[in-house]
């Protein structure tokens, strides 16, 4: 089982910022602590249990080139939790997120790929 805690590293995800306008809440944070959480669950229950990442960095760390675009973006942050899937043959790959909107608070909230 492959878990992913989404973003990462320079990839903050959604944010959120408390009445005075500073930065409180990180989508990065979240997902972490919500896939490690997951993780430690599962291994109690015997299941194995890669994570994408156990900390604030990318997958793909250092940057390379993992698409053959010759650009080092995000699609190379992606394509390094997708070897990582691939190469531990798990059986199931869960993503996590935490969505917002510019439409305000009618429009967020978790998100599971």
């Amino acid at each position: 089982m492959v878990i992913d805690p989404g973003h990462g590293g320079d990839d903050w995800g959604t944010f959120h910022t408390n009445s005075a306008g500073k930065l409180d809440l990180l989508e990065k944070d979240v997902t972490l602590e919500l896939g490690l959480q997951i993780a430690n669950l599962l291994r109690a229950k015997g299941f194995t249990v890669i994570l994408t990442r156990i900390g604030d960095i990318s997958p793909n760390s250092p940057p390379r080139d993992l698409t053959g675009d010759d650009v080092i973006d995000e699609n190379d942050d992606l394509q390094a939790r997708i070897n990582l899937a691939n190469q531990s043959q798990g059986e199931l790959f869960l993503s996590i997120h935490i969505n917002s909107s510019d439409l305000g608070n009618e429009v967020g909230g978790g998100e599971t790929w």
